[in-house]
């Protein structure tokens, strides 16, 4: 997600990225997603699996090598930056909540940083399936940044909420 926008003194109070589950079947437990600050430089059309450029591998699969493909170790679910729950009994066009994004995004206006990656890794949990499809049907289902913050340098003292991007 894109950042540029906006000014150096955001002071960020909400942020949430709304993802919504596609091709799953219910689960019969809460599924917890873990979010890794991205480490790679993946590319939107290039990014696969197996890799996060047309000619560049991950270090493991799945942006699963630990502080090298993303921060932390997702093997070990340690170091992630934040989380997404979804509930027992989630489905198809589940809209899964976050804990800890708002921070995870203060983090990263805080250190001049212009952009958002991560990757989002389960529990290892073999029985569940829970898939999030940034091109997947409407506009609506897509992955979508919403954030409410302040700033005196980019609104004059004002604030509002993001218009939020998709991606």
């Amino acid at each position: 997600y894109d950042l540029s926008g906006l000014a150096t003194d955001a002071q960020i109070s909400a942020a949430t990225v709304r993802l919504v589950a596609s091709n799953a079947s219910p689960t019969t437990e809460a599924v917890t997603l873990r979010g890794y600050e991205g480490l790679r430089p993946w590319t939107e059309l290039g990014a696969t699996w197996n890799v996060y450029s047309a000619a560049n591998s991950w270090n493991t699969a799945g942006a699963r090598g630990a502080n090298v493909d993303v921060t932390g170790t997702p093997a070990s679910n340690s170091g992630a930056k934040f989380t997404f729950s979804a509930p027992i009994g989630s489905s198809d066009g589940t809209v899964l909540t976050s804990t800890g994004f708002a921070t995870y995004i203060q983090d990263i206006v805080t250190a001049g940083g212009s952009s958002v990656d991560f990757a989002l890794h389960n529990s290892f949990n073999e029985g569940q399936h829970l898939s999030i499809n940034s091109s997947r049907g409407t506009e609506g289902s897509r992955p979508k940044l919403q954030m409410t913050y302040t700033s005196v340098i980019g609104s004059g003292g004002g604030g509002g909420t993001g218009p939020g991007a998709t991606g």
